[in-house]
């Protein structure tokens, strides 16, 4: 009867150790995709975003915020279905106009300096946002998304920019976090700045595309203040 129930003892043992080795592989596994996913979604918005701002700026009668918000929209939906922890922020400066679109799940302060340091705080869109999800080819939309439903994620305002200058800073705050991303707009250039990011756990990746300022450089336009 003792021998039974040692036999009972070290299956058990044996059944827990496959079971953590089986979760364990599965997570570690999974890490792995998410990065490579996440590099490649990055890749994707860059490369596509450049694409689709230069067949707009062929139009200029189009109103290429709007436009661009649609495009954002629509790659969001669908790098949810693909890795439902990667978001983003993009602004670019054209035809005397700002755009910013936050795709965050967090708000977003945004700081200028026309003509003298000027906030606005940005909701975070992303869960606002619906994934399209793809098996084999086949997309399944799960629900649509409009501009009334994240139209105060978006921020089209006039520019900040002086005419005699090529670039003015701009200063991007995520507003769980007390640092920012200072950044240098090129004036009347639609040349899109993009931060994205990656949260999983307690692991963060972050990508940054653009003229982005040091340190020192934030300090001293901004005076500090952040």
């Amino acid at each position: 009867m003792q021998k039974r129930g040692q036999i009972f003892i070290l299956a058990a043992l044996l059944l827990g150790f496959i079971i953590f080795i089986l979760v364990s592989e599965t997570v570690y596994v999974q890490k792995n995709v998410i990065e490579s996913n996440f590099e490649e979604l990055n890749s994707n918005y860059e490369r596509e975003a450049a694409k689709f701002i230069n067949e707009l700026v062929k139009y200029p009668t189009l109103d290429i915020g709007d436009k661009f918000f649609e495009f954002t929209t629509s790659f969001t939906a669908y790098s949810k279905g693909q890795n439902p922890n990667f978001e983003l922020v993009y602004a670019f400066d054209q035809g005397d106009n700002l755009h910013v679109g936050n795709y965050l799940s967090n708000s977003l302060d945004v700081y200028t300096q026309r003509p003298s340091t000027y906030k606005i705080g940005l909701p975070g869109c992303f869960e606002k946002v619906k994934s399209v999800v793809s098996f084999g080819g086949l997309s399944i939309d799960v629900g649509g998304t409009t501009y009334n439903t994240i139209k105060e994620c978006i921020w089209d305002a006039k520019s900040p920019g002086d005419a005699n200058e090529k670039t003015y800073p701009l200063l991007l705050v995520f507003g769980n976090e007390t640092f920012g991303y200072g950044v240098d707009i090129t004036v009347g250039v639609p040349e899109v700045i993009i931060i994205s990011r990656e949260e999983v756990g307690l692991e963060r990746k972050v990508f940054t595309k653009g003229n982005f300022l040091k340190g020192t450089e934030v300090e001293k336009e901004f005076g500090g203040k952040i």
